[in-house]
């Protein structure tokens, strides 16, 4: 606004005519993605789908394989349970030599002998059923030793009586659905020279556990 001169103002006046030009915004124009780049997202994109589609299948795997595991570690358990009372010394043996199915030679009729060792611990009470592989396609394997290690009816039967051979050692086997899991060549390792179990890892996921 115009200062004041003593007590006079002074007036500006404008003249109708005069034109005052609006101001001018230039924008830059952005630049725009360019094929190759385009290309180059949509690819980093598939593989980060493929990462996740693979992720999300192999999660039910890895749940099964850790069932797996479990199962035979309480089968461990229950087997070192049983030798208590074969003298300490024995594992309840049922048809030496032999790898047997405890899944598919699962059933145990009362009064019956049990036909696998599954259906001896069930018989005596060690265990309420037969675990099972989670996918029921590949049955648990089962081997025991029969030779001067051995002993014939040193383990009690479903009514007390010692009836049973027993073995120094056994084998439990399970087949992991990742080929590739570290713990399939430990736990061959740590079972080396039990009957049933190779003179080499085969490399198919088989999962061991064994008498000590």
């Amino acid at each position: 606004m115009p200062k004041l001169v003593g007590s006079i103002k002074l007036i500006v006046r404008r003249n109708k005519s005069t034109r005052y030009p609006l101001p001018v915004t230039h924008y830059k124009a952005k630049p725009a993605f360019s094929l190759i780049e385009l290309l180059i997202v949509i690819a980093i994109l598939g593989i980060l789908a493929t990462i996740v589609a693979y992720v999300s299948l192999q999660r039910p795997k890895q749940a099964r394989d850790a069932q797996r595991k479990s199962d035979l570690a309480q089968l461990k358990r229950v087997m070192e349970i049983a030798k208590v009372d074969c003298q300490g010394k024995y594992y309840p043996a049922i048809g030496l030599i032999s790898i047997q199915s405890l899944y598919f030679l699962n059933y145990y009729s009362p009064g019956n002998p049990p036909a696998s060792i599954a259906g001896h611990l069930q018989s005596i009470g060690l265990t309420r059923g037969i675990l099972q592989d989670p996918k029921n396609e590949t049955p648990y394997f089962y081997g025991s030793r029969a030779s001067n290690n051995s002993g014939s009816a040193v383990c009690p039967d479903s009514n007390g009586n010692v009836t049973i051979n027993g073995s120094t050692t056994f084998m439990i086997r399970a087949n992991l659905e990742d080929n590739k899991d570290p713990d399939g060549q430990k736990s061959f390792n740590s079972c080396t020279g039990v009957p049933g179990v190779p003179a080499s890892y085969p490399n198919d996921g088989s999962y061991y556990i064994c008498g000590d």
